[in-house]
């Protein structure tokens, strides 16, 4: 299984030794978690202000 992500990680960065390929993968999915958090805050904090006008 090992070895399947390793030709994975390598078949996504071409001429990226294995650690860096790992390190560049881990860099994009922590930017889309960010992103994805990001986003999610947007869309509760909108719907929160929804709810608070029709309370109004």
């Amino acid at each position: 299984m090992f070895e399947l992500l390793q030709n994975l990680l390598a078949a996504a960065f071409p001429g990226k030794p294995a650690d860096e390929a790992h390190d560049a993968a881990l860099e994009e999915v922590t930017a889309a978690s960010e992103r994805l958090h990001r986003d999610l805050d947007t869309c509760f904090q909108a719907i929160q202000d929804q709810i608070s006008d029709l309370r109004r």
